[in-house]
């Protein structure tokens, strides 16, 4: 009913931020997905950002029927929406999050009355447990990437940088961000210029995320000389370990 579209899109605003993640569990008539896309849409600074909505639908016969209405089948249409249509729908989605990690996992979720609640527990416990074992393997790469930084102490890397070797130099940006994403690609291109490796950790699109898992997997691969992160202090990421060299500098005043 239109009373409850209108609660439905004041609790999705109350609860939405810029970065939230949305699953709708079940196509219903549509007119779900068409408030949470309303509700969604980003308008702020950073024009090329999309939150992304997964959508799992059971019944192929529920997509045949929204694709009869035009106004509807042009939400299909919409670059931040994936869906995941049939029987294993579930699966198909978990598959996905577990093979694409640039891919958010959701945060929000809204199960349409269509579905019993039996259902939207197993799609709760099957991210859960997703999480869990993203989790777990974040633990083990930070264990390898501190054992590897830790007898590097500050004699260590200051004999190393005063060999005048190649350095291994790894940012990290994000493209939610109007400016401070282009100083560190060109931080990064100076680098290169000046025959040292390095790279910069950033989502390869609008609608991506970087997972912790994915940086760590990083880290531990490249094993940098350098961190170096605009605007924020080593002391907000702790799992960086103590022995990695980090530098930043203030460029704006952030809320």
């Amino acid at each position: 009913s239109e009373k409850e579209l209108t609660y439905l899109a004041e609790s999705i605003t109350s609860r939405n931020r810029f970065d939230s993640t949305w699953l709708l569990i079940g196509l219903g008539d549509g007119q779900l997905l068409k408030t949470l896309l309303a509700c969604t849409t980003y308008t702020g600074q950073w024009k090329d950002y999309h939150q992304i909505v997964y959508v799992l639908e059971p019944s192929p016969v529920i997509l045949q029927i929204f694709l009869k209405d035009i106004e509807l089948a042009e939400l299909l249409a919409e670059d931040r929406v994936r869906f995941f249509i049939g029987p294993d729908c579930v699966d198909q989605f978990i598959d996905y999050l577990t093979n694409n990690q640039d891919a958010p996992i959701p945060g929000e979720i809204i199960n349409s009355k269509y579905f019993k609640r039996s259902f939207y527990q197993q799609v709760n416990n099957s991210i859960g447990e997703l999480n869990d074992k993203i989790r777990k393997e974040s633990e083990l790469l930070l264990a390898e990437i501190q054992a590897y930084y830790e007898p590097k102490d500050r004699n260590y890397w200051q004999k190393h940088f005063n060999s005048g070797s190649p350095l291994r130099v790894m940012g990290l940006s994000t493209r939610m961000s109007s400016f401070i994403q282009y100083c560190g690609m060109d931080f990064v291109e100076g680098f290169k210029d000046l025959g040292h490796q390095a790279e910069l950790l950033i989502e390869k699109d609008a609608h991506s995320r970087l997972r912790l898992s994915r940086i760590l997997e990083r880290i531990n691969e490249f094993k940098p000389d350098i961190f170096f992160v605009i605007d924020h202090l080593k002391e907000e990421y702790s799992w960086l370990p103590n022995n990695l060299p980090y530098f930043c500098w203030i460029q704006d005043l952030l809320q």
